[in-house]
């Protein structure tokens, strides 16, 4: 009896010693016992649960998974366990029922941790899956020897494959043929050497059947052993970055072909006027050595004379603000101070990086310039030895109509084949001089074209009503072509003074109006115009001719450039050399005005200048 008692004192020591919760209900669901940890759980002493009913202490756990699952294990005599949330002891727990005919004795043991691990664990996945899902990559898993095991919904909507056809080196059959055997070498030395794994390949796309080039990473996850455990990778399509990595490759080694072909200067340079980089072609035309422009002693801000500093200011504010500039004549100083005349162009070349660089081309003019004043004297020559002759020939016929003049009183007294010569030649002498002064305007026109080209042409500039010098001017050409209509409309302004040459002007509303008469119909007239426009005046002709196209507009203004054929009305008209609206352009960018046409195929023409009015 002693024995007996002994050990079960022993027992129940043991029972209380335990970090587990020991529970005991009999078959009326009387809790007959509670070890120490469910009364330190509970917060409850032992004697305010021991005798009661179950239900009673702790109707929490009515309708809950505790319930059932004493219930089931005291009807049916079997073990049962399960894992729930406990009302009471506010853990997770996991419940082991052993159940005998006197009741049933119920073991709880707490797995809170284990539990937050697991929520942990899983959240982690969860958020690992929906990066995977939602990130632009193929993305994929492999066993340690390599064999893949997983990919997400990308892989198989890109590469519109299965699971069972990429698993293991399934894969492989979407790279392209020629990448395949490289592809498959370094995946096998990477998990040989247990390294990180990159390459470039091409991979097919399921859509289209194309090759697209990926760059394809993975790394190996390792335990604390450092052993792998598993590789993580990604697939990065970059087949816009290779079509754009080849495009630049193309475009560089076209560039170099240009800066080496040496058919032009070009040189790199920064804001400060350092030259980074020069061709053969430049260092030549300014006589500099590679080695001067390695020491450093080749500046840009040396090669620009004084007089054009301010101008090389201006074209570096505009590559600045638009990244380009256009072609410009301007003069270089070379190493031995010889100015060198060229046509530079430029474009940023890097806006990025601590030093902006922009990249210049020169075009060499001295030969150009040369063949120009070669022209320029040509022209001069020319014009002056046309113009004596025709100066000396309009004398002769001019004193020949004098003198026809003083015999016509005497022509009765001639032969009749005489009289009728006598008759006849004042027109034959009106139309020879006509023609000589159309040769006139146009050896002037070369003339004016010549001292264009090379800057010298000349201004008297004084204050003119300009209002006075159109009326005037219209006047005489009504004089000259008293066959033709001109209107003319005036502003209720009668004095507009601009600073002009006067001539100039009149030579330029002359050839408008001239312009219009020729290719408008005879019996339609010629409307010109003044207006005002904030600070300008402006000046406009309007035929009722056939208008121009969009094309011929823009060739207007150039040298020697014409109407569009068979555009005049005037049968036998002479269109001259094209040189007069070249020739109104400059007259009138001198004066710091502008010119310009409105058109209209079918509608006519409107051509116009503008003056600004003197304060």
């Amino acid at each position: 009896m002693a024995q007996h008692q002994e050990e079960n004192k022993w027992a129940i020591t043991l029972l209380e010693s335990i970090t587990d919760g020991l529970v005991h209900i009999d078959s009326q669901w009387r809790i007959t016992y509670v070890n120490a940890w469910i009364e330190t759980a509970l917060g409850k002493p032992r004697a305010a649960i021991l005798g009661r009913r179950l239900w009673e202490a702790a109707p929490e756990l009515l309708g809950t998974p505790f319930e059932h699952g004493y219930r089931t294990a005291l009807r049916t005599q079997q073990l049962v366990t399960f894992e729930a949330f406990h009302p009471l002891l506010h853990k997770w727990v996991e419940v082991r029922v052993y159940p005998s005919r006197e009741g049933i004795a119920i073991y709880i043991h707490d797995i809170t941790e284990r539990k937050q691990a697991e929520t942990a664990l899983y959240k982690s996945h969860e958020a690992l899956r929906i990066i995977t899902e939602t990130i632009p990559h193929l993305v994929w898993t492999a066993r340690p020897d390599g064999w893949l095991d997983y990919f997400n919904q990308r892989c198989f909507t890109y590469l519109q494959a299965s699971y069972d056809q990429l698993k293991g080196d399934g894969w492989l059959q979407l790279v392209h043929p020629d990448d395949q055997v490289r592809a498959l070498a370094t995946w096998h030395a990477a998990i040989q050497a247990g390294q990180a794994y990159e390459i470039e390949y091409r991979v097919r796309e399921g859509k289209t059947g194309l090759y697209h080039w990926f760059l394809v990473r993975a790394l190996p996850l390792t335990d604390a052993q450092g052993h792998i455990i598993k590789w993580f990778g990604t697939a990065t399509d970059i087949d816009e970055n290779k079509r754009i990595q080849q495009a630049l490759q193309e475009s560089e080694a076209r560039l170099r072909g240009l800066v080496d072909s040496n058919i032009l200067g070009i040189l790199v340079i920064d804001a400060r006027g350092r030259i980074y980089e020069a061709n053969d072609a430049f260092l030549s035309l300014v006589g500099y050595s590679r080695a001067d422009l390695e020491a450093g002693s080749l500046q840009w801000t040396e090669l620009i004379p004084s007089y054009n500093q301010d101008r090389v200011m201006q074209l570096r504010e505009e590559l600045a603000r638009t990244d380009r500039f256009p072609p410009y004549e301007i003069e270089l100083v070379s190493k031995e101070g010889r100015r060198v005349p060229v046509l530079m162009g430029g474009t940023t070349f890097r806006r990025e990086g601590p030093v902006p660089l922009a990249l210049l081309f020169v075009l060499d003019m001295t030969a150009h310039k040369a063949m120009e004043r070669q022209k320029d004297l040509l022209l001069g020559i020319t014009g002056h030895e046309l113009k004596t002759p025709l100066t000396v020939l309009r004398t002769i016929l001019q004193l020949l109509q004098r003198r026809l003049k003083r015999l016509s009183s005497t022509v009765d007294n001639l032969p009749q084949e005489w009289q009728t010569f006598v008759t006849e030649l004042p027109k034959l002498l009106d139309d020879a001089l006509r023609q000589i002064d159309g040769q006139t305007r146009l050896i002037n026109d070369l003339r004016d074209v010549s001292r264009i080209t090379s800057h010298t042409l000349s201004l008297s500039l004084q204050p003119c009503d300009i209002v006075a010098l159109l009326r005037q001017c219209i006047a005489d050409l009504c004089v000259l072509v008293p066959e033709r209509t001109l209107q003319l409309t005036l502003p209720e302004q009668e004095n507009i003074t601009v600073q002009a040459d006067p001539d100039r002007i009149r030579q330029v509303i002359t050839n408008y109006v001239n312009n219009a008469l020729r290719y408008s119909p005879p019996e339609k007239p010629v409307h010109i115009g003044l207006t005002l426009q904030n600070e300008m005046v402006r000046i406009w002709v309007r035929d009722q001719g056939p208008g121009l196209s969009l094309e011929a507009q823009k060739a207007l203004w150039r040298p020697f450039s014409q109407g569009e054929k068979g555009s005049s009305s005037q049968r036998g008209s002479s269109k001259g050399l094209g040189l007069g609206l070249f020739i109104c352009q400059a007259i009138i960018t001198e004066h710091r005005g502008e010119v310009g046409v409105e058109s209209t195929p079918g509608e006519g023409s409107t051509f116009w200048f503008t003056l600004p009015i003197t304060s």
